[in-house]
């Protein structure tokens, strides 16, 4: 599906099989989460703002388990396009200099978390990265 401007600007192409029909009002999955006690968005607003979300018991699992399926196969030897990989453990707070950095890379400061670290590193306050891998 190409890219549109918005949702409704998006071009279908092709469809594969049919949308299943349910006889109740099927729920987003955010809703099935915190009906079930596995996402806790109140609470990861409170300490992080919106779009935050802490996943609890065995739906945080499953999330590790994946995390740890992807890295193992990206980070064995290659076979068929997949592999290769080495794996990085970056450090979780940069400086300043770095921060505004990724966020040239980033395109929009919207797209980096800030975190306040005082008297780290000369007073210099602190960023979040995110983890990624290079080849």
């Amino acid at each position: 599906m190409p890219d549109g401007k918005d949702e409704h600007d998006n071009k279908e192409v092709r469809k594969w099989g049919s949308p299943r029909a349910f006889d109740f009002a099927p729920k987003q999955h955010f809703e099935l989460g915190e009906a079930l006690g596995l996402m806790d968005f109140e609470s990861a607003g409170k300490v992080s703002g919106a779009r935050f979300v802490y996943l609890k018991g065995a739906l945080a699992r499953m999330e590790r388990a994946l995390t740890a399926f992807m890295l193992d196969a990206h980070t064995a030897a290659e076979k068929d396009g997949v592999g290769g990989y080495t794996e990085v453990n970056p450090p979780l707070l940069v400086r300043d200099t770095t921060r505004r950095m990724a966020r040239g890379i980033c395109r929009s400061s919207r797209m980096t978390f800030s975190s306040q670290a005082s008297g780290i590193s000369s007073g210099e306050s602190l960023e979040r990265t995110g983890i990624r891998r290079s080849s």
